[in-house]
């Protein structure tokens, strides 16, 4: 049986942009204007990786999440212009497209953000189909988020129902050139049909 490659699934924060940071700088501001207690950054850290709504919930409580997640991202969209990708990204994102391979992102963040996210780093030209955070009702590691991707490719879905029932093969694309890249890969699901 021969593989064929067709894609590939990044996470976004902290795998294809250094934004980790400024993630957590922004949550500690958006508490500290609300009047809410200031978390320890090490917590706020420690909740990267959830949805944007759900950290808010955790940090602002339920009735102030809204607002929170509102001024959370008015602060992080103002440190914005300090975001990079991370070392290798465009090169390794430049070699799968050369390749002819769909790029996704799924991340957690919303929407607006991960778009001006993959802007401002020269990021978004690679990517087929993002999946974030409010496009779904419940976040990673909720696997309905990789098959939003898979949806907004309707025929890309159907490899994928094959992949569930062929036991999900997964494996490692271009070993070579990931080897090269190793320091900035941490979450690289490459779907195999």
């Amino acid at each position: 049986m021969v593989c064929v490659v067709r894609g590939v699934v990044f996470d976004l924060d902290g795998t294809l942009v250094d934004t980790v940071p400024l993630h957590a700088k922004s949550w500690v501001e958006a508490c500290r204007r609300l009047g809410l207690p200031v978390p320890p950054v090490e917590f706020v850290y420690s909740l990267m990786g959830l949805r944007a709504l759900d950290i808010a919930r955790l940090l602002c409580g339920g009735e102030n999440a809204e607002v929170a997640l509102r001024v959370k991202n008015e602060v992080y969209l103002s440190l914005i212009n300090d975001a990079r990708p991370v070392s290798g990204a465009p090169e390794v994102l430049r070699v799968l497209k050369g390749r002819g391979l769909l790029v996704g992102v799924v991340t957690s963040s919303s929407r607006h953000v991960a778009l001006r996210v993959l802007e401002v780093t020269g990021l978004l030209g690679f990517i087929d189909a993002l999946v974030a955070g409010d496009d779904v009702s419940r976040g990673k590691p909720d696997p309905s988020r990789c098959l939003s991707y898979w949806v907004c490719w309707g025929w890309v879905l159907v490899m994928w129902l094959l992949l569930v029932i062929l036991g999900m093969m997964l494996i490692w694309l271009g070993v070579r050139v990931l080897v090269q890249y190793s320091s900035w890969v941490r979450v690289c699901l490459v779907i195999s049909a």
